[in-house]
């Protein structure tokens, strides 16, 4: 069977099939197509030709046409049992497909899993990775061809955030889509997604509405069936890839848009105004709001609560690109998602240094998951840091001498004393079953100082 397609007719909204048994003999079907197809490039695979972004199968006399429900394909190849496509992208069924390449936004993790999440470009071609080791990263493949913006984990399950649509997952490898909350089924629509969070046990997303200029939102406790709601004020500005949007901590969430206006819920329905700030980005760590703006270095805000905020001078002259948190230590990226990255340390969110050396890649997210960070950023590139262990808190109790310290999961750390930080005493172990840990040395001698620390004792 030889197979032809015409280009999309925009103004008639239809395209033109033509098939042979072969090749002089033509038979010729109108299709009618709402959405722009593009089949440049088809291949021929278990009964459906494939190619540039459509399906095009036979049943009987007539042909049918569907939009890939992954990225763009481009050319295809088929060999040892996988198809190729010059996206990049691969995929075992030819439905559904994992791509290969991709400018990463967010990192979320649960249940022993790192997934992150981005697309190719700012509004097409999604894409995700998933790693249990942070080292390999296997992409996966989704059921969406738009940009995955954000990912959270929550309620044992994974949800992605699309321009449109909400993709889930209870084990960050299979990925379903689950229903939109705004009825929406196309990309390009008069509504968007923007960013999402996890808190108080239940999922949220915000976006806004370009034809009303009004902010929505939408909150679930599983990420499959979803209540709305709406923001007040003007919150039309909101760039298409900040993820950093919307945050949860204390008890709220707090969503914040290009102008600074801040808006809080308990919820995720219903929202109340609160103080401006000149930012427009905001995450909560370390039992904080931090927010910032990503086009102007002047200063970080800090609030508890989203309407006291205290301004924190900002002395390096280059604005964030992303901040996060993790065993007692600041990180922070500098430069748009697409230049060379700057990386810098702090303890307190104001005395920031350079962390050298500089990193050439685009590498503008960075997280905190399972005593790690992770800097995320173009072509799927994800650097790990070493583990962190941070010695939070020494007292000592009616027991004894109290550590509580953190770690990375799934090692043994073994706790040590020394009175003159020469000679180091073994005291004891602690397995790394949770990120927070705790040892206590019931007969610790008084009198003298005595200094403490914990070293990991195996590798990942």
């Amino acid at each position: 069977m030889y197979l032809a397609i015409s280009s999309y007719d925009w103004e008639k909204q239809q395209i033109h099939l033509l098939s042979s048994l072969d090749g002089i003999q033509w038979t010729v079907q109108t299709v009618a197509q709402t959405d722009s197809v593009d089949a440049s490039s088809l291949i021929h695979h278990d009964g459906a030709f494939i190619g540039g972004n459509v399906r095009i199968k036979r049943a009987g006399d007539q042909w049918s046409v569907e939009r890939s429900a992954g990225p763009y394909l481009g050319d295809v190849a088929v060999g040892n049992g996988l198809l190729v496509s010059s996206g990049p992208s691969v995929s075992s069924d030819g439905k559904n497909w994992a791509l290969l390449s991709v400018r990463l936004h967010e990192l979320a993790y649960g249940a022993g899993v790192l997934v992150a999440a981005g697309g190719m470009s700012y509004y097409v071609r999604g894409g995700l990775l998933s790693s249990s080791s942070g080292l390999d990263w296997t992409p996966r493949e989704t059921p969406t061809w738009t940009d995955i913006f954000s990912v959270v984990f929550g309620n044992g399950r994974f949800v992605g955030i699309t321009w449109s649509e909400i993709l889930t997952s209870t084990d960050g490898q299979n990925w379903a889509a689950a229903n939109s909350p705004f009825g929406w089924t196309s990309t390009f629509v008069s509504g968007r997604l923007a960013a999402g969070a996890f808190g108080g046990g239940r999922f949220v997303v915000v976006g806004w509405e370009p034809e009303s200029g009004q902010g929505i939102s939408a909150t679930s406790s599983d990420g499959v069936n979803w209540t709305t709601g709406r923001l007040p004020g003007d919150f039309y500005s909101i760039q298409y890839d900040n993820r950093r949007f919307l945050g949860f901590g204390n008890g709220q969430f707090l969503a914040i848009s290009d102008e600074g206006q801040v808006v809080r819920s308990t919820d995720g329905i219903e929202w109340v105004p609160s103080t401006r700030v000149d930012a427009n980005r905001v995450v909560f760590v370390n039992g904080l709001f931090v927010a910032w703006h990503s086009e102007n270095a002047a200063a970080l805000w800090t609030s508890p609560d989203g309407v006291k905020w205290t301004r924190h001078p900002q002395t390096l002259g280059v604005p964030f690109s992303d901040v996060a948190y993790g065993g007692g230590l600041y990180v922070a990226t500098t430069g748009p998602s697409w230049s060379p990255t700057e990386v810098f340390v702090s303890r307190d969110l104001r005395n920031w240094r350079p962390y050298s050396p500089v990193v050439t890649s685009a590498l503008g997210g960075v997280e905190y998951a399972n005593g790690r960070f992770y800097l995320l950023g173009a072509n799927s590139t994800i650097l790990q840091s070493n583990p962190i262990i941070h010695l939070r808190a020494i007292d000592r109790t009616d027991a004894g001498v109290r550590l509580a310290f953190t770690g990375e999961t799934g090692h043994q750390y073994e706790v040590q004393a020394s009175r003159d930080l020469l000679k180091w005493d073994r005291l004891g172990t602690v397995p790394g079953t949770q990120e927070q840990m705790e040892f206590v040395e019931a007969s610790a001698p008084g009198g003298t100082a005595r200094f403490y620390r914990v070293v990991m004792q195996d590798n990942p």
